[in-house]
């Protein structure tokens, strides 16, 4: 998950950082959406629906389950990640590709690797079988997102950290390519690819692929492609000091939501990650415009929230599960109960956890690791 800072250019030989409080605002929503999705499911939710619940005297059942649209806090994650490396890279002087991808390798590697042996500690301390070398191999160089086997096996939040690197990896090539063509062009031609390629791959009627090697084309590039260059876009109106009207941006954030809620309701699956990446660009959009003058504690905390929300996203799964093997829910219980429940027990534990690899491990050594160029 994006980990930078956003950096504002003061003159051609100075590089000042600050960080911006929205940006870290909305880390923190999208982890936990994540993990309220997460939880959800641990608690018995259906995808679609929620359980029957009551509130003012009425009773609603078959109510479309947006809490299942959590998962889609990853098409923030990924929103983000576009937006800042483009404003970072594209506008100020961008490093060489080495260093780029130096800086790149300490913010996000050393952590994910602490987080891969984690979850292997949780998963023997819960008597799971030991996986075969290759699994964990594979997850250490991002490679479990070609191996249905292993794409969802250690920890399921770490598909996503594929489909992360592969945008690293590309990225110095999309600014290659805006050489020639406006940010524009690409953002509506990879779009255009990526909704296409994705229906094409989930109805089979121009690219045949087996149902159980879908989701290795649908949650990496090109299929996830779209949420990275609304980023980039986003930076490019944001610097350019082009952004629409927030109330512009918030009916597109909303109207996106309520066409992905329905489609997740008619099983018209393809489409709705791409509309959970339009409503994150219509959020953070309207965010960045009303430019709130955040109060210091208010800032504090957000920035602390910020900063924890890689670590908790790569750790919040077998901190979980771990957790609930040696203190399970009563499934007899009503899934509201065992949600609350499950709430409530874990969140603190994983933002302890999240925090203790943020500020031991992750921050410090990137810290000592990082490459300053300075033109």
């Amino acid at each position: 998950m994006i980990t930078d800072d956003y950096q504002t250019k003061i003159s051609k030989r100075e590089m000042v950082k600050t960080r911006l409080v929205e940006i870290d605002a909305l880390r923190a929503l999208a982890c936990l959406a994540v993990y309220v999705f997460h939880v959800g499911a641990m608690a018995g939710f259906d995808k679609r629906v929620l359980p029957t619940f009551s509130i003012g005297g009425f009773s609603f059942r078959e109510f479309p389950n947006f809490l299942s649209l959590g998962a889609s806090g990853v098409s923030l994650f990924f929103v983000l990640s576009g937006f800042i490396l483009f404003l970072r890279y594209k506008h100020f002087n961008p490093p060489p590709v080495s260093i780029y991808y130096w800086n790149r390798f300490f913010r996000i590697v050393p952590a994910y690797w602490a987080a891969i042996v984690f979850s292997l500690v949780s998963n023997v301390l819960r008597g799971a079988d030991a996986p075969v070398l290759a699994d964990p191999l594979s997850h250490l160089f991002f490679l479990h997102g070609f191996f249905v086997d292993y794409f969802l096996s250690l920890n399921g939040a770490f598909w996503s950290m594929a489909t992360e690197a592969q945008f690293y990896l590309i990225f110095p090539a999309l600014l290659f390519t805006l050489k020639f063509v406006s940010v524009r062009v690409m953002v509506i031609s990879l779009v255009t690819f990526s909704v296409l390629l994705r229906f094409a791959i989930e109805h089979g009627d121009f690219i045949s692929v087996q149902k159980e090697l879908q989701p290795l084309f649908i949650y990496q590039l090109p299929g996830r492609i779209s949420d990275f260059v609304l980023g980039m876009l986003l930076a490019d109106l944001f610097r350019a000091k082009t952004m629409p009207r927030t109330s512009v941006l918030m009916c597109i954030s909303v109207a996106s939501f309520l066409l992905a809620l329905w489609c997740r309701l008619r099983r018209v699956d393809f489409i709705v990650d791409v509309l959970m990446g339009v409503v994150s660009f219509g959020g953070i959009g309207a965010l960045l415009n009303l430019q709130i003058q955040w109060k210091r504690t208010t800032s504090l905390i957000l920035q602390f929230f910020g900063k924890v929300s890689y670590c908790f996203f790569l750790t919040h799964l077998p901190t979980c599960y771990l957790f609930l093997f040696y203190f399970p829910v009563d499934m007899d219980y009503s899934p509201w109960m065992n949600f609350a429940w499950i709430v409530f027990s874990t969140f603190p534990l994983c933002l302890a956890i999240g925090a203790l690899l943020c500020f031991c491990l992750e921050e410090p050594l990137y810290n000592r690791t990082r490459r300053v160029y300075d033109q």
